[in-house]
């Protein structure tokens, strides 16, 4: 009598109790989830289902284009966590129970970016600021602005010193260093190293006209430019006041030697304000930068801060630590973005990244490193998580914490035409656009190095505060936390059984899942359509287990998906080797 021996066909298991996150390469480490949706990684080493989102409605159906949360005063009541909410065409300001408090801005007729410096709103490109602390009062209006005033002439224009004091139209004759002459419109500087007489740079003009001088100060602040017609434009630099507001002189930046006489004359005052394609503000300055032609049409490349605590004068130079300040930059191409980081200015091109230094004007430098900048369009993605610096570069997304720029995104496998940066207790939020205009939103958890993805949300801006982060889309404004929406959650494996050089048969999948509500697995063979495996009813800590019917193939990748509250404690697999054929 002759006996056959069988052989079982060796096991063996895979699988992971730590999951890390999202990877979307065909290859992941165990634990790797390859697509996800709505899942986060807060319950490391456990994989979960995110928070349940908030949605704030603001009375009236409001559409929302920003908001900022602070604390604002209106008729001796403070107001704490108050919205300042911009819509396409108003700004308005509600209270933190929603209740509208007023209306700042009305018929808007372009978007503003608010910027918060002390206790004012500032709106940029109206140039519209508002005293928050005081709403309702007089400390609000407009700092951009052009006013005229009519006077008698004549107007004799002279050149003078910097304090309005006529310069002697004859040579002195023992000079001294700083002495200054008048050689026929022509003002030079006595120098003693050289012991000679030097031009001076350093010029000013003054008018006496005492109606007209009147008028300028009444309209006008220093750096203002001031427009006599006739060809003649000037710098106001300041007037020389004496008792009962009487003005003996005014005062100009420049050197000019002429007259105007016979009838009236009519003066415009411009307060200039720069034009900007970024502004934040910075050390309790306002600073900015834009690249573009100017109102003169001349091509400009520059960085801008404001006085020192006064965000309407950006022209004001009188030689002092709380002047304003601007610098002429020397690398090409547009500016991309910019933004505080640490103490530094930081502004961006889409090559280079320039930082300014120094505590006040006159210590001011830039330092420009041809590093990877931010990619055009992506300004809104520069953020700060814990200290580093996150931004969509023209190679994907970096982190920069003052010196190389480095990549964390290499697990996500494809790079975006647009993002959109938030944060939320140390997590990195971002809204990402991609060629083909199909979005997601994205979650890296700086502290655990882990990506993740929530789902297709398209938000236009975040905006971060202490214990909440508001995400506004083009139809709703909702909340990371603080809601009790219900969802659905799903996460696929990448490719498993890759490890075996054979064919082979997944025989059983096995999972322990802590929630409340059905759970549905599902398999893929070889890349095949989804294949359902077994429903659960999860009640707390439920042990799943879905035997395969046996079909050989050479890899296969799982998916779990559910709704509400879960957590997902482990993922097994049991797997039987086959041959190296493959049946059909």
């Amino acid at each position: 009598m002759r006996t056959i021996g069988l052989t079982e066909n060796a096991r063996s298991s895979g699988g992971t109790q730590y999951f890390s996150g999202y990877n979307h390469c065909l290859r992941t480490d165990a634990g790797e989830v390859f697509d996800c949706k709505n899942m986060t990684m807060d319950e490391y080493p456990f994989l979960a289902s995110r928070s349940p989102r908030g949605k704030i409605a603001f009375p009236g159906d409001v559409k929302v284009r920003d908001l900022l949360v602070a604390d604002v005063a209106m008729d001796e009541v403070l107001y704490v966590n108050a919205y300042i909410v911009q819509t396409e065409t108003s700004i308005e300001v509600y209270d933190a129970e929603l209740n509208h408090l007023i209306q700042l801005a009305a018929d808007l007729e372009e978007e503003q970016k608010m910027v918060l410096h002390g206790a004012y709103l500032v709106c940029f490109p109206s140039t519209k600021y508002y005293n928050i602390l005081d709403l309702g009062g007089d400390d609000n209006g407009v700092f951009g602005y052009t006013v005229s005033a009519g006077g008698a002439s004549p107007l004799e224009f002279k050149p003078c010193k910097s304090d309005g004091e006529p310069i002697a139209t004859t040579k002195p004759a023992n000079p001294a260093t700083g002495d200054l002459w008048n050689d026929n419109g022509t003002i030079y500087s006595w120098s003693a190293s050289s012991n000679s007489w030097i031009p001076e740079q350093d010029v000013y003009t003054s008018i006496r006209n005492h109606e007209i001088c009147l008028k300028i100060v009444g309209v006008a602040e220093p750096g203002d430019i001031i427009d006599f017609g006739n060809n003649i434009s000037l710098v106001y630099w300041g007037a020389n006041v004496g008792t009962n507001d009487s003005v003996s002189a005014v005062i100009f930046k420049g050197n000019l030697t002429k007259s105007l006489g016979g009838g009236s004359v009519v003066i415009t005052a411009t307060h200039r304000v720069p034009n900007f394609d970024f502004v934040f503000e910075s050390n309790n300055r306002i600073w900015g930068c834009y690249y573009g032609l100017n109102e003169d049409g001349e091509a400009i490349n520059e960085i801008y801060a404001s006085a020192l605590g006064d965000f309407r004068n950006f022209y004001k130079y009188e030689g002092i630590s709380t002047d304003a300040w601007t610098a002429t930059i020397g690398v090409p191409g547009k500016w991309t973005g910019g933004c505080k980081y640490g103490t530094y200015p930081t502004f961006f091109k889409e090559n280079a990244i320039v930082r300014v230094y120094g505590e006040y004007p006159s210590t001011y430098g830039t330092y420009t490193s041809n590093f990877r900048g931010v990619k055009p369009g992506n300004g809104d993605s520069l953020c700060i998580v814990n200290e580093t610096l996150y931004y969509n570069s023209p190679a994907g997304i970096v982190a920069y914490t003052g010196g190389l720029p480095y990549n964390v995104d290499s697990k996500l496998h494809e790079t975006f035409e647009t993002v959109i940066a938030g944060r939320y207790r140390g997590k990195l939020y971002l809204s990402c656009t991609r060629k083909d205009g199909s979005t997601c939103l994205l979650v890296y958890d700086t502290v655990k190095q882990m990506w993740i993805k929530e789902d297709a949300l398209n938000v236009k801006r975040f905006i971060a505060t202490a214990d909440n982060l508001f995400m506004i889309t083009d139809s709703d404004t909702y909340t990371v936390a603080g809601g009790d929406e219900a969802f659905e959650w799903n996460f696929e494996t990448a490719m498993l059984g890759l490890e075996y050089a054979d064919h082979k048969y997944i025989s059983r999948v096995q999972m322990r899942i802590e929630g409340e509500g059905e759970i549905g697995v599902y398999i893929s063979y070889n890349g095949d359509d989804w294949e359902d495996c077994v429903h659960y009813v999860c009640r707390g800590i439920t042990p799943i287990v879905a035997d395969i019917p046996a079909r050989r193939c050479d890899y296969f990748r799982l998916r779990v998906e559910g709704v509400g509250a879960a957590k997902v404690l482990t993922l097994n697999y049991l797997v039987e080797s086959g041959s190296d054929n493959i049946e059909t």
